[in-house]
């Protein structure tokens, strides 16, 4: 690990940040969780119920033609 990191700094390469799906897969390629998980529960009275915000929606079938071609 230590040398996978030296070499990331030397070619300027980001931190790479694995984020688990298999903490044993991870730990066993050298890698290790730095950070703990954590949980909140809140009422559903705590969140608001409407948003105002300007703009619409406006719903089209999978083929539509604008979505199609916006989306491919």
């Amino acid at each position: 690990m230590i040398r996978s990191l030296t070499r990331m700094r030397e070619n300027h390469r980001s931190f790479a940040l694995l984020y688990p799906y298999s903490i044993p897969l991870y730990r066993n390629l050298g890698w290790e969780i730095i950070s703990n998980k954590m949980t909140y529960t809140i009422k559903d009275t705590q969140v608001p119920r409407t948003l105002k915000a300007p703009g619409y929606v406006r719903r089209v079938a999978w083929d539509d033609k604008d979505f199609k071609e916006l989306h491919t």
